[in-house]
């Protein structure tokens, strides 16, 4: 991008160029004869010049005026992708912070169903164990019922 000093530079040298050129052609004009048109050459010349000078004129502050605009288009681009990528890690954040709780949500979820199953087999070990102390202790009555059975057959037999 050219900045304004050198656009400057090259106006003034150009300037000082297109003097030179019209000093120039001013003195053949003005002081050498030429046809009836005379009076009009001078005319003519200096709006020649005058277009010339305008049309570089107006493509240096074109180039300008254009490269400013790439460069504010560059910036905005540059805006915008730091932005989109903010937006991205966002989130990104977002979206780990949503899977955690959901897992930390189905951990919980498991381990009340693994303590429900785990208190289910206890009360069945507990029912189960209760049951074979009740069978145990009807074992050994009948156990001790036989041998007083025995006894007394044994005593009875002896009496006969």
């Amino acid at each position: 991008m050219p900045s304004s000093s050198r656009i400057l530079d090259q106006f003034i040298s150009l300037k000082r160029v297109l003097r030179s050129l019209f000093n120039s052609f001013q003195y053949r004009l003005f002081y050498t004869q030429y046809t009836t048109m005379e009076p009009y050459i001078p005319i003519i010349v200096t709006a020649a010049i005058g277009l010339i000078v305008g049309f570089v004129v107006a493509k240096i502050i074109e180039k300008s005026s254009a490269s400013q605009a790439l460069n504010s288009a560059k910036k905005a681009a540059e805006g915008i992708l730091k932005e989109a990528k903010v937006d991205a890690e966002t989130m990104k954040k977002e979206k780990i912070l949503q899977a955690k709780e959901k897992f930390i949500e189905l951990k919980a979820e498991h381990e009340k169903v693994i303590l429900s199953r785990d208190k289910k087999m206890a009360e069945a070990e507990k029912r189960t164990r209760d049951k074979e102390s009740q069978v145990s202790s009807t074992l050994a009555q009948q156990k001790k019922l036989n041998a007083a059975l025995e006894k007394e057959r044994a005593d009875i037999e002896d009496k006969r």
